[in-house]
């Protein structure tokens, strides 16, 4: 029976450039960008969470910045406590953070999107924290993870009753890890 339930993990498991969404546990809303960006702060692509699905919710994991474009083998499966990249399949930018903005809502650090294909930068560095996994595990969409994000520490997170549009829950990262921090895979590719 052992090797049924690794052939089905291996099914389940997250990979290295294969699409994903990637949905927010405690509210059902969906990660989502867009080509529209915040009329303040850091004034780069907004980044929310979304009640419905649609094509602007796709993701790809690629390996943490650095000198090579994708920096990890594509097609394996993604490690717990690995440092990623998560590239926005629609508009081709990533998802990053950084000290300098905050949140046009909740006034906590601002999530957005930015950089082109090939951007290398550490600001668009998370570490994947699979709940209650060793740490060499792989990430099986049905888990619960935190995305840390590796320059300031501060946790993902969706804020509830904070929109930074009518249909887009603010996404920002925050001190500590609670129930808003909470994401699992949707659905995959």
């Amino acid at each position: 029976m052992v090797v049924n339930q690794d052939i089905d993990n291996a099914e389940k498991a997250v990979r290295y450039g294969v699409p994903f969404k990637l949905r927010h546990v405690a509210s059902g809303s969906v990660l989502h960008s867009h080509y529209s960006n915040y009329s303040s702060g850091s004034y780069q692509q907004e980044v929310g969470c979304y009640e419905s699905n649609d094509i602007n919710d796709w993701w790809i994991v690629k390996g943490p910045s650095g000198t090579d474009l994708w920096n990890c083998s594509i097609g394996e499966p993604v490690l717990n406590n690995s440092i990623i990249r998560l590239y926005h399949v629609g508009t081709r930018k990533y998802l990053r953070s950084d000290h300098w903005h905050f949140s046009p809502t909740s006034y906590q650090q601002e999530v957005m999107c930015d950089g082109e294909c090939d951007n290398r930068d550490d600001n668009d560095d998370w570490k994947l924290e699979i709940e209650g996994a060793n740490p060499a595990d792989p990430w099986l969409g049905e888990q619960k993870v935190f995305l840390i994000h590796v320059n300031t520490g501060l946790a993902l997170r969706s804020n509830f009753g904070k929109y930074i549009n009518s249909l887009q829950q603010e996404v920002s990262c925050h001190f500590g890890k609670d129930i808003n921090g909470f994401w699992r895979v949707e659905s995959m590719a």
